[in-house]
């Protein structure tokens, strides 16, 4: 166990955020999750007991994100927290044409500013003397996806937040590792989740040119949920992969097969431009 136990995890409501939880807890740490209503914080509280606390927080609100700082650091003093982990997110889905301004700027208010805000605030929660050793250091967990590998059309809003989130742990990763504190990405495969139902339902303005891709696309959502992670299982995986002395600066926990991890990457980007369209139907 480390110096703290206690992890903070933000979005524990429902899907990985709540496996995230589960797991944390019967590890053996103390969780502080956040939610947006009262009534899911009290039904994990329920359900985890003493060792879990619900915080209402909307991760965009950054006077919030402050004001719980300030109260955490008051109660558990400098360095006080072993881990932050950055998993509240949504999905806007659609073309790049298709969706408006103002829900572009709430994918990337959710999925980026949102995590930027909390490691920004939560720093003197997580900093360690200088020269601690790798094994007390703190950690900042960064929920990615596997989007930002794939590229794939008709999600380009989500995939464009979490690259950026991946690009902002590398910065933070450099500039932090003097102040004891490790930030690791983990990229989540396939996982039964209901993330994709707490963005918008559809794009805002729909172009009839991409009806036919939509439909394909959630034929291929549907097939490939066949063997996704269970929320469980991948909440266990990340918090042992958290346990190790020195976990991996990314890491993709999928059960797709290779080719689907790794092929679009691999081609030529014209042929993986031909390869997405023809699997999407699109002309």
């Amino acid at each position: 166990m480390k110096n703290s136990n206690i992890i903070f995890i933000t979005g524990v409501s429902s899907g990985i955020g709540r496996a995230l939880a589960i797991a944390a807890v019967e590890s053996g740490f103390r969780v502080y999750g956040t939610v947006r209503r009262e009534s899911d914080g009290r039904y994990l509280a329920a359900e985890l007991g003493d060792q879990f606390r619900s915080i209402i927080l909307d991760v965009t609100d950054e006077a919030a994100i402050r004001r719980i700082a300030a109260g955490l650091l008051r109660e558990l003093g400098p360095g006080g927290l072993y881990s932050l982990v950055n998993n509240a997110g949504i999905s806007v889905p659609g073309a790049l044409s298709e969706v408006d301004g103002a829900s572009l700027r709430n994918q990337f208010e959710v999925n980026v500013f949102g995590p930027v805000r909390l490691t920004r605030a939560f720093l003197p929660l997580l900093e360690k003397p200088a020269g601690v050793p790798h094994r007390d250091r703190s950690l900042i967990v960064n929920i990615s996806s596997m989007v930002t590998v794939l590229g794939p059309p008709l999600s380009g809003t989500y995939t464009a937040s979490k690259a950026a989130l991946e690009a902002f742990s590398h910065a933070w990763r450099r500039e932090l590792a003097g102040r004891g504190i490790d930030v690791i990405i983990v990229r989540p495969g396939a996982v039964r989740s209901d993330i994709w139902g707490k963005g918008e339902t559809g794009p805002p303005e729909t172009d009839p040119h991409y009806n036919g891709a939509h439909r394909r696309k959630m034929e291929l959502s549907a097939r490939g949920l066949k063997n996704a992670h269970d929320c469980d299982e991948f909440g266990r995986r990340v918090i042992r992969l958290m346990g190790r002395r020195r976990p991996p600066v990314l890491v993709t926990l999928s059960r797709e097969p290779w080719y689907v991890r790794r092929l679009p990457s691999l081609l030529p980007r014209r042929w993986a431009d031909r390869l997405f369209r023809a699997l999407m139907g699109l002309d």
